[in-house]
């Protein structure tokens, strides 16, 4: 029997649109589903989107999304990717960061489903579901994009999209670690590049614990992180869905 209430949660990433429902415990109440990302992403394809989604599971009394770039209370702040013409390495267009800058989602979502929703930054959503709530625990997001959310003790701490920082002149961290640059450059080149992100912002946060999470976490070999490995864990790709229940608050 699952705890009530149902929490519809949602994933959006590049490549695909994914959910299930969670229930009260922070449990899996349904098999997920999956639909394919479209492009271009407009804010109003974005929620017919996740109501394609929605009709394939049971009611809920509760949703929760996590966005691919930084969100207040529900508005997004800019769209990261989902601005792009054609998704990850290629063209920004103007009309698409006009479109979802300032774009009331979380409003949105809550109008057309006639649902309590809730909406946050994707790698802040994963964060809440890795964290072991003691200390700065840093949660990287490796799947379409370079993600990060940080929790001192439990608690969400404010967005950083450490996701922009220069790794050159020309290049985001973003554009060099997301699963484009690792297909485009070869696990050769992408590998080390990731285990020296991790290892700088080791430095500069000075965080107690390490999450890795999202599609391509796995494939970070733990032997090239040295001392950084021993407080790191792989957390693997759900944490995306079961944080999103954790933006109303803890599980019982």
């Amino acid at each position: 029997m699952h705890a009530a209430p149902l929490t519809v949660c949602v994933d959006v990433g590049a490549t695909s649109l994914k959910a299930a429902l969670v229930d009260a415990r922070g449990e899996l109440a349904s098999d997920r589903v999956k639909i394919k990302t479209l492009w271009p992403m407009t804010p109003q394809k974005l929620v017919e989107e996740v109501a394609r989604l929605v009709v394939r599971l049971p009611r809920a009394e509760r949703l929760a999304l996590g966005f691919p770039g930084p969100v207040v209370d529900g508005v997004v702040v800019s769209a990261s990717n989902l601005e792009r013409l054609a998704g990850p390495g290629t063209e920004r267009t103007q009309a698409l960061v006009d479109a979802w800058r300032g774009f009331d989602l979380q409003r949105r979502l809550a109008a057309t489903f006639e649902l309590d929703a809730r909406v946050g930054n994707d790698a802040d959503v994963a964060a809440l579901a890795c964290a072991g709530g003691k200390g700065l625990e840093l949660t990287v997001t490796l799947g379409s994009g370079f993600g990060t959310g940080l929790t001192l003790d439990g608690r969400l701490q404010c967005h950083f999209e450490l996701s922009q920082l220069r790794w050159s002149r020309r290049e985001s961290f973003d554009d060099v670690l997301g699963e484009h640059a690792r297909k485009r450059d070869g696990e050769q080149k992408w590998h080390p590049r990731v285990v020296g992100a991790l290892q700088l912002l080791s430095d500069v946060l000075g965080f107690d614990h390490l999450h890795l999470a999202g599609g391509n976490a796995p494939r970070v070999h733990r032997d090239d992180l040295a001392e950084l490995a021993l407080i790191t864990t792989v957390s693997g790709s759900r944490a995306g869905i079961l944080g999103g229940v954790l933006l109303y608050g803890p599980t019982r």
